[in-house]
C-alpha cells in the first residue's frame, strides 16, 4: 500500500508539474507557445529570434512586441487590424485566430511572445 501512494504521488506531482504554471523560458508553457507558432506558420511572416524565424511580411516581433504586456499581444493576435503597424499593410494577417485557436493555444502563444519577444 505504501508503494502504491508513492507511485500516485509521483505521479500527481509530473502532472501537476506540466501545467507550466510558473514555467519560463525553456520550461513546457514555452516549448508548448513555440510549438504553436511554429504550427500556423508565424515565422513565415514575422521575424522572431528566439524561434528562428526571419519572415519580413509583418512586423519584427522581437521590435513590436518587446515589452509589450500579455492583453497587448492577444489583440494583436485576435485583431491584427486594431493597431496601425507602421510599413506593413492591414488586411495581411489572418483575423480568425480567435476561432482558429483554442483559449487554453492562444493563452500558450501569448505567454511565448511575452517571454521570448526581445530577450
Amino acid at each position: 500500500m505504501g508503494v502504491r501512494r508513492t507511485v500516485l504521488a509521483a505521479l500527481g506531482a509530473l502532472v501537476l508539474g506540466g501545467c507550466g504554471a510558473g514555467a519560463g523560458p525553456g520550461g513546457s508553457a514555452t516549448q508548448a507557445g513555440e510549438e504553436l507558432f511554429t504550427a500556423q506558420g508565424c515565422g513565415g511572416c514575422h521575424t522572431l529570434a528566439e524561434a528562428g524565424s526571419t519572415g519580413t511580411v509583418g512586423p519584427d516581433l522581437d521590435q513590436a512586441l518587446a515589452d509589450r504586456d500579455p492583453a497587448f499581444i492577444r489583440e494583436s493576435i485576435v485583431e491584427p487590424g486594431a493597431r496601425d503597424a507602421p510599413g506593413f499593410p492591414d488586411n495581411v494577417m489572418p483575423r480568425d485566430y480567435a476561432s482558429r485557436l483554442s483559449s487554453e493555444e492562444l493563452a500558450r502563444l501569448v505567454d511565448y511572445l511575452a517571454a521570448t519577444a526581445g530577450r
